[in-house]
């Protein structure tokens, strides 16, 4: 699993709209000083006169339907920061991945609470009916006590159906997920 990351870059605003581009690429991540980040990009001249106004003029992640503006604030940056160092520090990042993409626009609270609480399904390679009905075969308590001749026997894409319909469920890139919460 790779580590998730956003980069940003903080843009001067006030050189921009004289003409220049004065900025940098600065990591999110909870050790991010970012008093000490606006300082440096928002510098006007050689007097260490700074700029009161920054936006964002590119930004970099693999965080699948991430969306950052040129408007995101400080404090948002900050929130997805969090959210990054609990993803990569759990070895989520897979899931965290899914379920954005899967939920689209998600906001990032919610995202850490569903993710803090288990509160999903993730069943990896049951991407059809019939991959989620062999992993209910053989993972749900219910038919345990069956044998292998008579499990053999049972519709299995009927069964992954069922279930993912009465729990509404999806498949997305070869994965079941369903939202508890």
């Amino acid at each position: 699993m790779k580590d998730l990351y956003v980069r940003v870059y903080l843009t001067n605003m006030r050189k921009y709209n004289e003409g220049q581009l004065i900025g940098g690429w600065v990591d999110v991540s909870t050790d991010t000083d970012w008093s000490k980040e606006l300082k440096n990009f928002c510098r006007i001249g050689k007097d260490d006169v700074f700029g009161e106004e920054y936006f964002i003029s590119d930004y970099e992640t693999n965080i699948n339907d991430l969306n950052i503006s040129e408007y995101t604030s400080i404090s948002e940056l900050e929130n997805v920061a969090e959210f990054i160092e609990y993803v990569n520090l759990n070895d989520l990042q897979d899931i965290a991945n899914e379920l954005i993409e899967a939920i689209g626009g998600i906001d990032i609270y919610r995202l850490m609470r569903l993710l803090e609480n288990e509160q999903y399904v993730y069943i990896a390679d049951a991407g059809d009916d019939e991959k989620l009905g062999e992993y209910i075969i053989e993972n749900d308590a219910k038919y345990s006590s069956l044998s292998d001749d008579i499990k053999h026997y049972l519709d299995k894409e009927a069964i992954g159906s069922d279930y993912c319909i009465n729990n509404g469920g999806i498949y997305q890139n070869g994965n079941y997920i369903e939202l508890l919460g």
